[in-house]
C-alpha cells in the first residue's frame, strides 16, 4: 500500500482544513525524480501491485519521512492499524 504524489493540491482539499493537514510537501531539489515541488496525499492509502513499485527511484529522506508521519497522524480516514504501522516505522 502507498500514497499518491501530486504536483498540486486539489481545490476540493484546499477548501477542507482537515484534508489539507494530510498533505506532506516534498521538495523537487531533494529528489531527482520530481520535476517540481509536489505533495504526498496522506488522506488515504492505496493498494499497489508489486510490479508497480519495482522502479525505486529516490528513497525518502528523514525530513520528508517526518512530514509524511505528521500528515498521517492527522488523517481521519486511514485505518488506525495502518497509522500505527506507518508512525512506528
Amino acid at each position: 500500500m502507498g500514497f499518491f504524489i501530486n504536483s498540486s493540491i486539489n481545490p476540493f482539499i484546499l477548501k477542507r482544513q482537515h484534508l489539507l493537514a494530510c498533505q506532506a510537501k516534498i521538495e523537487a531539489a531533494q529528489y531527482e525524480c520530481l520535476p517540481r515541488a509536489s505533495y504526498v496525499d496522506c488522506v488515504e492509502l492505496y493498494p499497489f501491485e508489486v510490479d508497480e513499485l519495482s522502479d525505486m527511484r529516490d528513497p525518502i529522506n528523514d525530513g520528508t519521512k517526518l512530514e509524511i508521519q505528521q500528515a498521517v497522524a492527522k488523517s481521519k480516514t486511514i485505518e488506525r492499524r495502518y497509522q500505527r504501522m506507518i508512525l512506528g516505522s
